[in-house]
């Protein structure tokens, strides 16, 4: 990965800086960070110091040049990719045009988790980052719908307007990825996606991640260090809250698998 430069000369050097090649659109707590990271240590890669850059979601006012400064300078380096990893475009309103208009051919890598546990460790983050206090996670998913009433609304109307509740509090309208692929898929070519099942990247991050080098066209080199990355320990999910939200997730399940496949079909699979 590439090593920090001062701020001013990223700034005075972005006209002349390239956009990424790839951009790991999703999905939050599916493997992303690991996956960032293990492609930072491959030779081909030079890739920003920092993960998520929210630009298409949260910082698109800031303009392409402020984009441009956390990427390589063109001409430098050639036959190396670069890319970036904002779980949080795949839900939100604007990214998907956004992306499309500034990145055109950037290919676009999903990692899609079982929706009830990407749920679950959605909330775990919640409560290991203090950003509130709700008595269990039942009760945070009983109070997600009010929780977000009107928000993405709201963001459909202005392109401006920031929800925090939209971002931090979506634990199931996150894991309805068949609407959300659709949205995608308005805008971009199929070809140009790469459908990861979380998973199948947990348990054999090596295979997984020489699927992702021959998708981005870099000679298929696995790193040393393989260890998941961001990840939290906590109690399994209660069996009659699964069976729940099994329920709730199995229309759109249904739908992605048509899209995508069988193999997006979690129904009953035990928590990785």
């Amino acid at each position: 990965m590439a090593m920090a430069l001062p701020k001013k000369w990223q700034t005075l050097t972005a006209p002349f800086r390239r956009l990424p090649d790839f951009i790991i659109i999703g999905v939050q707590k599916g493997g992303t960070s690991s996956l960032f990271s293990y492609l930072g240590q491959h030779p081909q890669m030079i890739l920003p110091g920092v993960k998520e850059l929210h630009f298409f979601d949260n910082n698109f006012s800031q303009g392409i040049n402020w984009y441009r400064e956390h990427f390589p300078c063109k001409y430098i380096h050639p036959g190396s990719k670069t890319g970036e990893a904002t779980p949080y475009y795949f839900r939100h309103p604007h990214a998907p045009r956004r992306v499309s208009e500034v990145c055109p051919e950037a290919k676009l890598i999903v990692l899609l988790r079982n929706p009830a546990d990407r749920a679950y460790s959605h909330y775990q983050m919640q409560v290991k980052n203090k950003v509130f206090e709700l008595q269990g996670f039942e009760d945070a998913i009983a109070r997600e719908k009010d929780m977000l009433k009107g928000e993405f609304e709201k963001m459909v109307k202005d392109t401006a307007y920031y929800s925090f509740n939209h971002q931090k509090f979506s634990y199931l309208a996150r894991g309805l990825y068949a609407e959300q692929v659709r949205q995608w898929l308005v805008f971009f070519r199929p070809e140009q996606f790469l459908f990861l099942r979380s998973e199948d990247f947990f348990r054999d991050p090596g295979s997984e991640l020489l699927r992702v080098h021959e998708f981005l066209g870099i000679t298929p080199q696995l790193p040393s260090d393989l260890r998941p990355v961001n990840t939290n320990t906590y109690e399994p999910i209660k069996m009659s809250t699964r069976v729940a939200l099994n329920a709730f997730f199995e229309q759109d399940m249904n739908e992605l698998a048509g899209m995508l496949g069988d193999k997006f079909l979690w129904k009953d699979q035990p928590q990785l």
